[in-house]
């Protein structure tokens, strides 16, 4: 999964452009470190993977362009409603499907839907970010130590600067409203955050993002084991301002359906 806090550093003077250099290190592979670039400039991202896939994060919507087949596909809001759990739905349908079905058919039903309780994070122990209170130095800075947990297991840990710090914070502020407009109201399960056309991980980092109102300078996701599985770390230079082309879809490239088992990848 790319690195989503790049859009955190949407912090340029107007007209000037941001470049960010990602570096992405896999705990089982550390001498193999994965490098991103992205764009940033008038709110606007643009990513581009080392396979030649690009992501344009552009208004209310995320536009995935694959480069190899020339073709596009755009994420917006309802669509990820789309793909949203909504468990109290699907068994409000499901009893009135089955309400005249035999008992011992009835009786399995209503054992998949104890299921289904189960299997919803508002049921199961919900994720959620918080601030730790420490600090952690880096390079002769410290930042704020941020972690996301789930029934007390520590499932990602963020470095972060305050968006007081970064100059042009209003930019930063955009940019985290677009990714609120996004996601706000749906609820993806774990499984199905994996199949969503979902390069940047922003269904799976959006709302921590909102919640840090800072930006994520180090990102460590961890396993279920506890150990650390990857560590995502970002610099970032000034830049003159970008064409306008960077931020729209190349000519050439046609439009095509978004599904949850979308095969975007980028890398």
């Amino acid at each position: 999964m790319l690195a989503p806090w790049a859009l955190a550093l949407s912090c340029v003077e107007s007209r000037a452009a941001i470049i960010v250099d990602a570096t992405v290190t896999l705990a089982s592979q550390p001498a193999s470190p994965l490098k991103y670039r992205f764009w940033l400039q008038d709110a606007k991202l643009r990513e581009e993977a080392f396979s030649g896939n690009i992501a344009l994060l552009l208004d209310d919507k995320l536009v995935l362009l694959d480069s190899q087949r020339r073709n596009y596909q755009v994420i917006d809001h309802a669509m990820i409603e789309r793909l949203s759990f909504d468990p109290e739905r699907v068994k409000q349908k499901l009893a009135t499907e089955t309400a005249n079905l035999p008992a011992a058919q009835r009786a399995w039903v209503e054992k998949r839907l104890q299921h289904l309780d189960a299997s919803n994070p508002a049921q199961s122990g919900a994720e959620s970010v918080h601030d730790t209170g420490r600090s952690e130095r880096l390079e002769d800075r410290n930042y704020e130590v941020w972690e996301r947990q789930q029934d007390g297991h520590l499932l990602v840990q963020y470095l972060v600067t305050p968006v007081s710090m970064l100059p042009q914070a209003d930019q930063w502020q955009r940019v985290i409203e677009t990714l609120g407009r996004l996601t706000t109201g749906i609820n993806l399960p774990t499984e199905l955050k994996a199949r969503a056309p979902d390069p940047l991980g922003i269904l799976g980092r959006a709302k921590d993002m909102v919640a840090m109102q800072a930006a994520p300078i180090v990102i460590r996701e961890f396993a279920p084991d506890g150990t650390l599985r990857m560590q995502s770390r970002l610099r970032l230079r000034e830049s003159s301002p970008v064409p306008d082309s960077y931020f729209t879809v190349p000519a050439g490239f046609h439009l095509v359906a978004t599904t949850a088992r979308a095969t975007w990848v980028s890398k």
